[in-house]
């Protein structure tokens, strides 16, 4: 068991960092795990005042999007984006399947459903 400690402390840190408006902690909890499971990162999610996205690789940013219009989160966009920079696990077929086809959830109709079920409307 202490070796799976050891490997966790080898991963290299990502930190989702997203606008506390209502809906995002719900999509950034989404992100964070589609993350884990496509590649070897240890993915941290922090609410921050800044109306943007960003996502910090080792206190580097590599990705960043203002969302002042909307709570939705261009999850395959940020996957692709993460991969610039990490190499994705091959052994999760369908996590890797996220990183190069749009995502289910960018329907507009669904969103709305999503936001709505998180904010408790």
């Amino acid at each position: 068991m202490d070796s799976t400690i050891g490997m966790d402390e080898q991963k290299k840190k990502l930190l989702i960092c997203y606008p506390g408006r209502r809906g995002f902690i719900f999509e950034a909890h989404k992100l964070q795990q589609q993350i884990s499971a496509a590649f070897n990162l240890a993915v941290e999610i922090e609410e921050h005042a800044e109306e943007c996205l960003s996502l910090l690789l080792e206190g580097t940013l590599i990705y960043s999007e203002d969302s002042a219009d909307s709570a939705a989160i261009a999850h395959a966009e940020i996957l692709r984006a993460v991969s610039k920079h990490e190499q994705p696990l091959t052994t999760s077929g369908e996590a890797a399947a996220e990183i190069s086809a749009p995502s289910a959830n960018e329907d507009p109709d669904h969103r709305r459903w999503l936001n709505s079920v998180c904010s408790g409307e």
